[in-house]
């Protein structure tokens, strides 16, 4: 049990925290392309803040949320809908590539990375399931507690005339 701890566990959460950030990135790549301004922020965790690196801020506890805060709105079904995917879209990006280095190079790896790019996708898909479940977060999310899952947003969307899309 103890060995599963150090060689399993630690590096599964060092992992989440990136694949929260590669979510978050997702948004942030939609809202620039969509909006073209600069201006957003992004948050990883919860609780007081550790550092702050330009727009990214580092909370000390709850990794396992994040939260891209635009400053503008992006305009327009179509790109809203690809906004709120964003981080699902890199998610899986993520995952394509470990599968790529798993499955199409032909090298040689060791156990330990074998391990790292298999909890590499289980983080992935983990953030892929909880972005894509139409909820609202439930208070012990940390950060997120009280928004609405981007699944919820683009369900919303998706039946939604098109003339009342506003954000």
């Amino acid at each position: 049990m103890r060995v599963v701890l150090s060689t399993e566990i630690i590096p599964l959460l060092i992992l989440i925290f990136f694949s929260v950030l590669m979510h978050e990135l997702g948004h942030m790549i939609a809202y620039r392309a969509f909006t073209k301004n600069d201006d957003w922020k992004i948050k990883i965790g919860s609780g007081k803040p550790i550092f702050t690196i330009g727009k990214f801020t580092i909370n000390s506890i709850f990794m396992w949320s994040g939260v891209f805060i635009p400053s503008k709105r992006v305009e327009g079904k179509a790109h809203l809908i690809l906004y709120h995917l964003g981080g699902v879209l890199m998610n899986l990006v993520a995952v394509a590539l470990r599968y790529i280095l798993m499955f199409i190079l032909d090298f040689t790896y060791t156990p330990f990375f074998e391990m790292i790019l298999r909890l590499s996708v289980s983080a992935n898909m983990w953030c892929i399931i909880l972005a894509l479940i139409p909820c609202k977060y439930p208070s012990w999310m940390g950060i997120v507690r009280g928004y609405e899952s981007d699944g919820i947003k683009v369900y919303r969307l998706l039946k939604m005339p098109k003339k009342r899309v506003l954000r």
